[in-house]
């Protein structure tokens, strides 16, 4: 995601409450939320209760604001 605005998914809204002109990578399993070069720019948003978890099956994403794009990448793990 970039620029300011909510990302809800999963049940759960982020707020991001500064623009931004990098990408954000939002990583659930790991709780963080980075640009593309390695930076924690979590203090540039607001998480409300906790980092998402997608369920199986399909799920409802949404963004307003100035959020310019969303790209989800499957990060599924198998034993």
């Amino acid at each position: 995601v970039g620029g300011a605005g909510t990302l809800t998914f999963g049940g759960v809204s982020i707020h991001f409450n500064q623009a931004h002109s990098r990408t954000v990578i939002i990583d659930c399993e790991n709780q963080t939320i980075l640009d593309n070069t390695g930076v924690n720019v979590a203090n540039k948003a607001d998480i409300f209760l906790k980092f998402p978890e997608l369920p199986n099956g399909g799920s409802t994403i949404s963004w307003n604001g100035s959020l310019s794009a969303v790209k989800v990448t499957p990060n599924w793990w198998q034993p």
